[in-house]
């Protein structure tokens, strides 16, 4: 809480690549709706506070408090589904105009699918999921994704990832 009484929430962002940059996009899609009157989380001010211990690299940064509950899953209806629905039609409208250059869904899950490859082709980890889990996967089960992903940059009328 600040000394104003305003109540706010401090974010600590897990490591991964390109994450500062995910920070600043998602940062600024939050203020261009904000700016349009939706009721959106946004930053206090632009400082992203970069913290480090050794090699290890964290960010942080300062955004107001969005009052509100969460719906249980069993309490959901279709009034509710609706409600989303039109949000977020009306978020996508106000976001055409957004001239903050944001990433490609089909290159972020690319990226995501070459991590998990590499993960799963890893020996030690293929052990330990034969070993605890009775489980094989086989890296080349990642090809399909990789494949759609691509194919998919190809088609028009792609949505920004935000």
């Amino acid at each position: 809480m600040l000394k104003d009484g305003t109540t706010v929430n401090v974010i600590l962002y897990k490591s991964e690549p390109g994450i500062l940059d995910k920070i600043k996009a998602a940062n600024a899609v939050s203020a261009h709706l904000a700016a349009k009157g939706f009721p959106v989380r946004h930053t206090v001010d632009s400082r992203i506070t970069k913290m480090t211990n050794g090699s290890h690299e964290k960010y942080a940064a300062v955004y107001t408090y969005l009052d509100g509950h969460t719906i249980p899953w069993e309490e959901y209806n279709q009034d509710h589904i609706k409600a989303l629905g039109m949000t977020m039609s009306n978020m996508h409208a106000a976001l055409a105009d957004c001239d903050y250059l944001l990433p490609d869904v089909a290159d972020e899950y690319l990226a995501i699918v070459a991590r998990t490859r590499a993960y799963f082709a890893d020996a030690p980890v293929q052990r330990a999921l034969a070993d605890k889990l009775l489980l094989a996967i086989k890296p080349e089960v990642f090809d399909g994704f990789e494949q759609l992903l691509v194919g998919s940059k190809l088609l028009p009328g792609k949505q920004p990832l935000h």
